[in-house]
């Protein structure tokens, strides 16, 4: 799995959601950069995000690997409701320390909390979980790629890996590797997490 590059909102540290933000030159410079690192693990299909940063990071390990693509909007980012759009500054100062803590938070009793209008956690990695599973077993490959984004990415990473005590730190176009059993097994778990942020 692999987050998407730099839109000029991830420059600027824009909140953005369900917002549908391009790639900027870096944000090409990096996918196609991703792409060439992605080579040799000889990926087969590809998911990817319907909003234009993750499906133009796609494409570029698409032509990389021949690879198809399948467009999935589940694999979309949280939809931030009424912090899409801010900075952390402004989100504190329309919402408050609080609420951003709360939205950081990997304490249990934080899971449902949402900004007005959007997601909460809770709901955005059960959206996930939801569309990739699916996903692997109606296309039952060995090596798939899902392009997403960083919030979603560290819902599955602290879902999969609860070893990660504090928010991780996903830059655009990191990597993270999974492992998924089709066949659910007694003795091992269904996900298991394997390496990154690998850039």
């Amino acid at each position: 799995m692999f987050r998407h590059g730099e839109t000029d909102w991830n420059r600027d540290r824009r909140l953005q959601g369900h917002s549908d933000i391009p790639l900027n030159t870096r944000g090409r410079e990096q996918a196609a950069s991703l792409a060439t690192d992605l080579r040799p693990m000889a990926i087969e299909l590809i998911l990817t995000s319907d909003l234009s940063r993750a499906l133009e990071t796609a494409r570029f390990v698409a032509r990389e690997s021949g690879a198809p693509i399948i467009v999935i909007p589940e694999l979309r980012e949280t939809h931030l409701g009424a912090a899409e759009g801010l900075t952390h500054a402004e989100v504190v100062a329309k919402f408050g320390e609080d609420s951003w803590q709360r939205w950081l938070s990997l304490h249990p009793d934080d899971d449902h909390f949402s900004f007005h209008g959007g997601e909460s956690k809770v709901q955005l990695r059960d959206r996930l979980f939801r569309a990739i599973e699916s996903s692997l077993h109606r296309f039952p490959h060995e090596r798939v790629a899902v392009s997403t984004h960083g919030g979603a990415l560290r819902r599955i990473l602290h879902h999969v890996h609860p070893a990660f005590a504090e928010p991780a730190i996903i830059p655009n176009c990191s990597v993270l590797e999974f492992s998924f059993e089709v066949a659910r097994q007694t003795s091992s778990p269904l996900w298991s997490y394997k390496s990154g942020p690998a850039k």
